[in-house]
């Protein structure tokens, strides 16, 4: 039994049975007086200590009263008071194993235990051993002390221990309680050794520190070693803890150490503690108003605590379980926490109140309901977490490391993680998504002075507008106010480096960044439309802690943007700010302009000062800044020197070659000024040579004049308006005006009026207006309603009533939703007062109007009713006819009877009748359009380009039904005496169709075409749409046998020409805009191609002395092509030998060369009129006609196997040709200057020299080269032409000699002395006679030619005359006649060559026929008989030769040497 507690209930009891002896003995007062005496001076003797009893009151034997009991300590300290105590009892139920109370009261009773200073011991240590039998005494069962029922009221229990100073960091002292106002109830207390059994039906007390016990049950063991309380219920005003409690120690003297000696068991059960009962144990949680329930078991000291299970949950939506130890308890700064959460939810609104976050931010609100599983290790203010953090957002992973120390400076390292977090939701903004990360940290303190940290790892991904970026790195520090590092991002639509720093360790903050940024797509990232790339290299200096500080500089450099296939360099792109006393300066310089924005202004008043100027300018419908603004005045300036494509990216439509904007603005008196000038503007077609714009006023309160004024309008080609300009003045926001535009004598119009806008309403007044056409003056009624109103979406024209002599416009009308409708009023309207208005559309309209035309909406539906005849209708100059048209609404107004027709002209007898029923949802159409033989020629205009000409008839009976917005069509057309020509072929063909029309086609029933030559022609086809968009051509032009094709001249196309006939198909097929044009075919007889290389006038030079420079701009092939826009053409061409194909060098002198061959050929044209060729040719046979200084002219032969090859640009393609021709000149001009020998006679003789001009390279600049060879020279080593073989031969060492020979051939018709040789400066007088005598024969030769091409181009006539120095010239003068022509359509070639001067008996002649034995050429037969003088054979003459040889050609792709087999060797 515990002594503490036994020992005052054993004096209890030897009073109650002194008592008890005394009421026995008498009940008189004196006795009972001398008792209580006795009894007290006994026990203060016995116990050494003062004992008092004031009074003892025994009533018969069962009951007894005793007032005032005092028990001192050794201190001479009150240990026990009981003021008033009351017992029940039975005597019969006394023994020695049990004494037994029924019932005991302690009225104000106070029990004060405790250690005083300096000792170690309790107060009530002495009354403990005097009972205390000595160790040999001789064990003795103790009696049972029993109470039914011990009942406290208003008593006071004090516990204290000296020894310990009270804690700073909460109330509740243990070493220093006092329970007062202690009332209750205990049942079968019971006192059995050293230990005490009982319940505690219900007691309650307050101790001085506020703890409010208002219930206290339990069943309690109290021993030396323990104190065990089951059913355990207690009770504050806010909290609640019930189950089980158990402390256990050594003694009693543990409990002086409670906190780190006497270990606790204890089971939670739906306990609610609340925190203003936690926060008497550590004023921490003082703040916290929060209900904390649990369920779960501790164990251990308060010091040393563990649960293993733990289930906690504060407010509404915090919970927690897992494993909780805690070492160092109740001081919260010094304990270790090792924490487990296997499950730790919240959310942002519970963890910001218990975080005791004021006024959180609403991006920590966003982060909604939070959970936390994971691992926090150390104290508060040095810890590791590792743990999965999950929000509303996404998830965090951590593995932190924290230190805290002196002077608010914490050190942490460790990783942050996240596979995907909101963004968006976060931060509210809505053009970002998720992101996710993987962040290695390592650093200290937190505030920019303190801070020192490094950031490194990857953003794997982060979402802006719906793009993901990937591979984000990062890589900084942080240090001394000083941030460096870098950034950078590798992803596959956005390459980004950055790398720089920033400093705060000045006033003003200063920032170094320099980047590169390589292939963003601003596509991909959401932040355009089309494919748009970005490249740039950027440096960025800024210095300043605030918008209205920044000053510094941006440069880009290497700016190239590439948008929908268009590429724009910048080379310079710079951003500067910069601050002068009061003075603040922007500027922005590129290659597109300058801007500068200068004045003592604040840019982070941009926003008022725009409301203020807002306000000026129309105070009804804009407020005046609430606050004052501090910015004094700025002006603005902009040069934009030259227009750049990249405006049309982003302002489409809009064109100017370049524009000066000045704009000046002062706060404090309200004063504009504005300045802009805009040269050669252009507005989607609508263009003027310059455009200004000015306004200004003298104040806030003062009218704002403006002015705009143009060189007049322009749409595309046509004049609109030779003036355009208006004027007038702002007041009070309403915008006075009168404008001027004029064109020629044809329009003049005059408006003025005045503009009103408020609120959400616009209103125009037109006053005094007049619009004069053609010299008729419409005037416009005056009115006093507006004429103009737009409000919530309805825009709105009354009474615009125009009038002219007996001619009367007049229309209103409203647009918008279910606000749609037109009135329209015509009388003696001559469609030709539209005209001016129609310029831009090349359209010529004609025709008296009279009637009405009324559109409204009903339901959603356009109920048009008419009335109206057009007399004499023209378009474009054809009479169409009468129209007729009427249309009315019947009784139900949802259906509208049509009657429409032309009366005479082309479209005579075309009808349309029916009605259109608007209740009938799905088809309220239901009408007839039917022809006879009205003419298809008004319809040319929709085929420019495609087709012209076009002539026919068309029948037609055609039912249409459906809906307004979709109509079906089902019938069919019948076109006859079908004629038109193909723009681009320049061909003319004539034929019929029968066409089937249905609901989303044309469909050639039956069609055929023929050309000039009545070839035929199947087409084949339809042409489908959708809703009559988006027409699809699909058509075939089959069986084509020799068919004309093309039969263009150089007028229509420049890079190639002519007349094609050729066996194949051709195909259009493609949408309207992007027709494609398919020509597969083989050439045939009657094709001729010729390709014009002469693009410079001709100035006398040889045709290879000039050409196209390509360096300079390859668009000329552009300028030169004549292409239909929307029309894209695929050519391919089997080129066979029965085409001929001309390269032309001079048209004037006939310089070309003509030829036949054979190939492939593909031409290309796109829609843009972009022209390519790919394939080759290969030449089988052709001529040269080749002319110097428009005098000379000579015919080569081109040597088969030339080739032509083009591989793209027309300008690429690629030429190698070896032209021949054969000359007969003297060779003595070659040996003049030689030493010869005497057999050295046959010099004298003619010499034939074959003269190879060679091509090679570009064919529009191509290597041109000379070569000589002398096909009869068979002994040029002998001796008799030993001195001439030497010469030629050196010749042809030495390139620049060979072409200065064949050259001076060419052009003059004989050999010139060799640079080389001692003659060389050769008789100028016989010389110059030599040479003009030749070159008059090679002009002879030329105009012969030229005459008989008049007659028959296949005549071709030489004339070569030769002079030798010689002493008699009778016999040394040749003149060389030859002809030649071709027979049997070019199968058979005769030549032959005679010397007209037979004075001496010598006749050279020459006699050839070249016959195709195959009609492509490719085996032909050649025989020639000839007579002929050789000087390298000495003095022969008279040579006669014959001869026949057969020409044979193959091609193939593949050539292999077959190997051999070798049959292997047999082994022995």
């Amino acid at each position: 039994m515990p002594k503490v507690i036994k020992i005052p209930f054993k004096i209890l009891a030897v009073v109650l049975g002194i008592a008890l002896i005394l009421l026995a003995i008498a009940q008189t007062g004196w006795f009972k007086n001398y008792i209580t005496k006795k009894a007290t001076n006994y026990l203060s003797k016995e116990l050494n200590t003062e004992v008092k009893i004031d009074k003892i009151s025994l009533d018969y034997f069962d009951r007894l009263n005793a007032y005032n009991i005092l028990i001192r300590d050794e201190q001479k300290d009150t240990m026990v008071f009981i003021k008033k105590l009351k017992a029940n009892y039975n005597l019969k139920s006394f023994s020695n194993q049990l004494i037994n109370f029924d019932k005991v009261v302690l009225d104000n009773s106070l029990i004060n235990l405790g250690i005083y200073e300096g000792q170690s011991r309790l107060n009530i240590q002495f009354l403990i051993d005097y009972f205390t039998p000595p160790p040999s005494a001789e064990t003795k069962e103790s009696p049972i002390l029993e109470f039914d029922q011990i009942k406290l009221i208003n008593s006071k229990f004090i516990y204290f221990n000296r020894n310990f100073e009270a804690p700073k960091d909460r109330l509740f002292n243990e070493n220093d309680m006092l329970f007062s106002n202690l009332n209750g109830s205990l049942e079968d207390f019971q006192i059995i050794n050293d230990s005490l059994n009982f319940n505690i039906l219900g007691l309650s007390g307050f101790e001085k520190s506020g703890l409010d016990v208002q219930t206290l049950k339990s069943k309690t063991i109290i021993s030396r070693s323990t104190m065990a309380f089951r059913n355990l219920l207690i009770k504050t005003p806010k909290s609640t803890i019930s189950n089980y409690l158990k402390f256990n120690y050594n003694s009693y003297n543990d409990l002086a150490n409670f906190i780190k000696v006497v270990k606790i068991e204890a089971t939670l059960d739906n306990a609610q503690i609340h925190t203003d009962d936690l926060a008497l144990f550590g004023e921490s949680l003082k703040s916290y108003n929060e209900r904390i329930k649990g369920d779960g078991k501790l164990e251990g000291t308060i010091a040393d605590l563990t649960s293993n299970k733990l289930n906690l949950s504060i407010g509404n939506h915090t919970h927690f379980l897992g494993y909780l130890k805690l070492k160092g308890l109740p001081s919260i700064k010094n304990t270790i926490w090792n924490v487990n959460a296997t499950s730790l939810s919240t959310n942002a609104t519970d963890l910001s109140r218990l975080m005791e976050i004021q006024n959180p931010p609403s991006e920590f609100l966003n982060l909604g309901d939070i959970k936390y599983q994971g691992v926090f290790k150390g104290t508060i203010n040095k810890f590791n977490t590792k743990a999965t953090i999950t929000t509303d957002l996404g998830n965090i992973e951590t593995n932190l490391d924290y230190t805290a120390s002196s002077g608010d400076i914490a050190t942490y390292s460790g990783k942050i993680k996240s596979d995907g977090f909101d963004l968006e939701n976060l931060l509210s903004i809505n053009d970002l998504s998720t992101t996710s990360f993987d962040l290695d940290v390592d650093g200290s303190g937190f505030t920019l002075e303190t801070l020192k940290a490094r950031v490194n790892g990857t953003i794997n991904h982060f979402g802006l507008k719906n793009y993901n970026y990937q591979n984000i790195s990062v890589d900084g520090t942080v240090a001394n106010n000083i941030y460096n590092g870098g950034f950078g991002i590798d992803d596959p639509n956005f390459k980004l480096k950055l790398k720089g720093s920033l400093n705060a360790t000045g006033d003003l903050t200063t920032i170094k960044v320099k980047s590169t940024v390589n292939k963003i797509n601003l596509k991909t990232l959401g932040l355009d439309s089309v494919d748009t790339y970005l490249n740039f290299n950027g440096d960025i200096n800024l210095k300043g802690n605030r918008l209205d500080q920044i000053v510094g500089r941006v440069a880009l450099d290497s700016f190239a943007l590439a948008r929908a296939n268009q590429h724009y360099l910048f080379k310079q792109v710079n951003f500067t700010s910069k601050i002068r006393e009061k003075s603040r300066e922007f500027s922005f310089l590129s290659d597109l302009g300058k801007i500068e924005l200068t004045g003592d202004f604040k840019p982070s008043e941009i926003n008022k000062i725009t409301q203020h100027i807002a306000y000026i300018i129309n105070p009804l419908d804009n407020q005046k800044p609430a606050d004052s603004i501090e910015s004094n005045n700025f002006v603005l300036n902009a040069n934009l020197n030259r227009y750049n494509k990249i405006y049309n990216e982003y302002l489409k439509g809009i064109y100017f070659d370049s524009a000066h904007l000045n704009f000046s603005y002062i706060s404090q008196t309200g004063k504009l000024r504005s300045e802009n000038k805009f040269f050669r503007p252009n507005f989607d077609g609508t263009n003027s040579n310059w455009a200004g714009l000015s306004f200004s006023n003298g104040g806030e309160e003062t009218p704002l004049n403006f002015a705009i004024n143009t060189d007049g309008l322009n749409q595309k080609d046509s004049t609109l308006f030779d003036v355009f300009n208006a004027h007038g003045f702002i007041t009070n926001g309403i915008v006075n005006f009168e404008t001027t535009s004029a064109k020629d004598s044809v329009i003049n119009i005059i408006l003025t009026g005045r503009y009103i806008q408020q609120n959400d309403t616009s209103r125009i007044f037109l006053d005094d207006s007049e619009v004069a056409l053609n010299g008729k003056a419409w005037t416009l009624k005056n009115t006093k309603f507006p004429n103009f109103i737009y409000s919530n979406g309805v825009a709105e024209l009354r009474y615009f009533d125009f009038r002219n002599s007996n001619e009367i416009l007049f229309f209103d009308a409203s647009f918008g939703e279910n606000s749609n409708k037109l009135n329209l009023v015509l009388t003696n309207f001559k469609l030709d007062n539209l005209m001016p208005f129609l310029a831009a559309q090349d359209t010529d309209l004609e025709g008296i109007a009279n009637g009405y035309i009324d559109v409204s909406d009903r339901d959603g539906n356009p109920i048009i009713e008419s009335d109206l005849v057009v007399d004499n209708l023209k378009l474009n100059g054809d009479t169409l006819g009468d129209l007729i048209l009427t249309s009315s609404a019947t009784e139900d107004l949802l259906v509208v009877d049509f009657n429409g027709r032309v009366e005479g002209g082309l479209l005579n007898k075309m009808n349309i009748q029916g009605d259109i029923d608007f209740g009938n949802s799905n088809s309220p159409l239901d009408l007839t359009l039917s022809t006879v033989e009205s003419s298809i020629k008004p319809f040319e205009k929709y085929l420019t380009g495609l087709a012209s000409n076009i002539k026919g008839f068309s029948t037609t009976n055609i039912n249409i039904s459906g809906p307004l917005t979709e109509p079906k069509l089902r019938g069919e057309m019948y076109i006859d005496s079908l004629d038109f020509v193909v723009d681009y072929l320049q061909t003319n063909y004539n034929g019929f169709a029968v066409v089937d029309i249905s609901y989303n086609s044309f469909t050639l029933r039956e069609a055929q075409i023929k050309d000039r030559f009545n070839k035929t022609g199947i087409v084949t086809g339809n042409v489908s749409h959708k809703n009559y968009g988006n027409f699809m051509f699909d058509i075939l032009i089959d069986s084509l046998n020799s068919f004309e094709i093309m039969n263009t001249t150089r007028a229509e196309n420049d890079l190639f020409y002519g007349t094609a006939f050729v066996d194949g198909n051709m195909a259009v097929s493609g949408p309207l805009d992007n027709i494609l044009l398919e020509i597969n075919a083989k050439s045939r007889e009657g094709t001729t191609i010729s390709i014009p290389l002469d693009y410079f006038e001709s100035d006398g030079k040889l045709s290879y002395v000039e050409f196209v420079d390509l360096t300079a701009d390859n668009n000329i092939i552009n300028s030169g092509f004549s292409s239909v826009s929307g029309v894209q053409m695929d050519f391919n061409f089997e080129v066979t030998n029965d085409a001929s194909v001309t390269l032309i060098f001079d048209e004037l002198l006939g310089d070309k060369i003509e030829a036949s061959g054979h190939g492939n050929l593909r031409m290309e044209i796109n829609t843009f009129g972009d022209f390519n060729m790919y394939g080759g040719l290969t030449i089988d046979e052709g001529d040269y006609l080749f002319t110097a200084y428009d005098l000379i002219t000579k015919y080569f032969e081109v040597s088969p196997g030339g080739t032509l090859f083009w591989d793209g640009n027309p300008y690429n393609a690629t030429i190698n040709l070896d032209a021949v021709i054969r000359e007969y000149p003297n060779p003595d001009l070659l040996l003049a200057g030689v030493p010869q020998d005497d057999e050295s006679t046959a010099a004298t003789d003619k010499l034939p020299t074959d003269c190879h001009l060679k091509l090679k390279g570009l064919l529009f600049n191509p290597d041109v080269t000379f070569d000589l060879t002398f096909p009869n020279q068979s002994a040029l080593n002998t001796s008799n032409n030993s001195s001439l073989n030497t010469v030629i031969n050196r010749i042809k060492q030495d390139q620049e000699e060979l072409n200065r020979q064949a050259f001076a051939l060419l052009v003059l018709g004989t050999f010139v002395p060799p640079t080389f040789s001692s003659g060389s400066d050769y008789s100028v007088g016989s010389g110059a006679i030599s040479t003009g005598i030749n070159s008059l024969s090679d002009f002879a030769s030329s105009q012969i030619n030229n005459w008989l091409s008049q007659l028959d181009t296949r005549w071709q006539v030489g004339i070569d005359f030769q002079n030798f120095s010689s002493t008699t010239v009778e016999e040394k003068t040749e003149i060389m006649v030859s002809i030649r022509r071709k027979f049997f359509k070019d199968r058979i070639e005769l030549e032959g060559s005679v010397d007209a001067n037979n004075s001496v008996g010598i006749r050279p002649w020459d006699i050839t026929a070249k016959v195709k034995l195959k009609k492509d050429g490719n085996f032909k037969l050649k025989l020639f008989h000839k007579n002929a003088v050789d000087p390298t054979l000495g003095n022969l003459s008279n040579i006669q030769t014959s001869g026949v040889g057969l020409y044979y050609k193959y091609q193939f792709d593949k050539f292999r040497l077959r190997e051999k087999k070798i049959k292997p060797e047999s082994k022995p």
